[in-house]
């Protein structure tokens, strides 16, 4: 595994494919250089590594009962986004609405803000004025659909 000075991490699966670490989840999950986890990946396309992580998996039995926990909301938005690319917020709040949509509707404002997600506006036509908000885990997301 290496971590890079902005928590952005790389490890190897078993088979020795490589995996793009997002930081958010790296140091959500504490992970740190010789640490043995699990974790959930998805298939790139065009990116430094094959894989991307979605979900570093803790497993329950190798945890006492009392530090099994939920994660924190934070965390749960970001995975949501990292696994599916761009989403829209309806998307997100649909997917989490067991969460209370204002809470969901603030983090994402929040995550915005902290330059942890990115966020842009699609307009159906220059004459329409209400858009509809669109999120990712950088830039060069929205970017490259342009290209």
């Amino acid at each position: 595994m290496n971590i890079l000075d902005t928590q952005t991490s790389f490890a190897r699966t078993d088979d020795g494919e490589e995996v793009f670490i997002p930081a958010i989840i790296a140091k959500n999950a504490n992970l740190s250089i010789g640490s043995d986890f699990s974790f959930r990946v998805k298939r790139q396309f065009n990116k430094p590594a094959e894989y991307i992580a979605i979900e570093v998996m803790n497993e329950p039995a190798s945890l006492p009962a009392d530090e099994v926990k939920t994660p924190p909301l934070e965390r749960i938005v970001v995975q949501h986004v990292a696994a599916h690319g761009i989403v829209t917020a309806d998307a997100v709040l649909q997917a989490l609405r067991g969460h209370g949509v204002d809470a969901v509707a603030d983090m994402l404002d929040d995550l915005h803000s902290s330059g942890e997600l990115a966020m842009a506006f699609a307009y159906q036509d220059e004459k329409s004025e209400e858009g509809i908000a669109l999120y990712a885990l950088d830039l060069n997301t929205f970017k490259k659909l342009g290209e």
